[in-house]
């Protein structure tokens, strides 16, 4: 993107500039009088123009150069006309940074999405012991989930053999959560970055990676943690909650 002033505005303007003399007894910026300035801020236009040429000429003759003349633009316009252009273009996200945990108790219930490569996380297998209290389980989660960072579409959690089987008998804690009041598909919460990336790893004969609906718990910080249905609303209650309560990312 080229944003430019055209030689015949920048000449009014500093023409116009140069009139304002400078009041009696002070000295000019630099010790050097309007009409120098002026003529040497023309010189520097004339070299930056000169010297963008070829950079320009490159740009446009492959179609990939947008110019936008700011002469007598205002900062909120000149912004305006910027955010504009980027919207025209759809682009989207190169990496990922929509945390989506999904939480199963059997993991063929997900195995779409693992065929997809989506990054199954066993609670039995990242504790020393199964049936570690829930609050230790849960910190060896987020530490675990911290550790590997934000993925390309989202973690699948299967709590098969752990105690987050018995979620249900732990307290509700109070944290900045909420519950959607409705069942949603997984798609309702991706970005096209996510979207992109699980439609590229399609296989033939893969099963539809949409086909659940989630019971689903949003809080701040693009974090979506989402519940088979069969699970126990309780239960799923109190692992989001235990979650975001503890979450440091």
């Amino acid at each position: 993107m080229h944003l430019y002033i055209d030689k015949e505005n920048l000449n009014k303007q500093l023409d116009s500039a140069a009139q304002l003399k400078t009041p009696e007894g002070c000295t000019a910026p630099g010790g050097i009088n309007d009409e120098a300035d002026s003529a040497s801020t023309k010189k520097r236009h004339a070299l930056y123009e000169e010297a963008l040429k070829p950079v320009q000429k490159y740009f446009r003759e492959s179609d990939r150069l947008v110019e936008v003349d700011v002469s007598s633009m205002s900062h909120e316009r000149i912004w305006f006309k910027v955010v504009r252009m980027f919207a025209s273009f759809d682009l989207s996200e190169r990496q990922n940074n929509n945390l989506i945990v999904i939480f199963v108790d059997d993991s063929s219930k997900v195995q779409s999405l693992m065929d997809r490569k989506v990054r199954l996380i066993k609670l039995v297998d990242i504790v020393d012991e199964p049936d570690a209290e829930f609050d230790l389980m849960m910190e060896c989660l987020l530490y675990q989930i911290a550790e590997l960072g934000c993925p390309n579409v989202c973690y699948a959690v299967d709590i098969k053999g752990s105690t987050l089987e018995k979620a249900e008998e732990q307290e509700t804690k109070k944290c900045l959560v909420y519950e959607l009041t409705e069942r949603s598909k997984l798609s309702s919460h991706l970005n096209k970055y996510q979207k992109n990336m699980l439609n590229e790893e399609e296989s033939a004969g893969a099963k539809n990676w949409d086909g659940n609906e989630y019971i689903c718990y949003k809080a701040p910080n693009n974090l979506t943690l989402l519940f088979t249905e069969n699970f126990d609303s309780k239960r799923a209650e109190v692992i989001a909650t235990s979650y975001c309560s503890m979450d440091k990312m």
